[in-house]
């Protein structure tokens, strides 16, 4: 599985990903990397876990470019 790809079947009605790549490519920012979070509507115990997730891999992310500009 990519980052920031979908892990249900909802993700073929994602259309703000591409968007926000067309976007950000169009002012010029190429290295993108997107973090989805999904399952937020499943109850508080679920969205505080995919929420949780998403933080985590967004520190991981961070700490790798940070690390990488050293």
């Amino acid at each position: 599985m990519d980052i920031g790809q979908s892990t249900t079947p909802a993700g073929s009605f994602d259309f703000q990903r591409p968007y926000v790549e067309a976007w950000t490519r169009f002012v010029g920012v190429t290295d993108i990397e997107l973090i989805v979070v999904e399952k937020t509507l499943f109850g508080a115990a679920v969205d505080h876990v995919a929420r949780q997730a998403a933080r985590e891999q967004a520190v991981a992310s961070a700490s790798a470019v940070s690390a990488h500009r050293r």
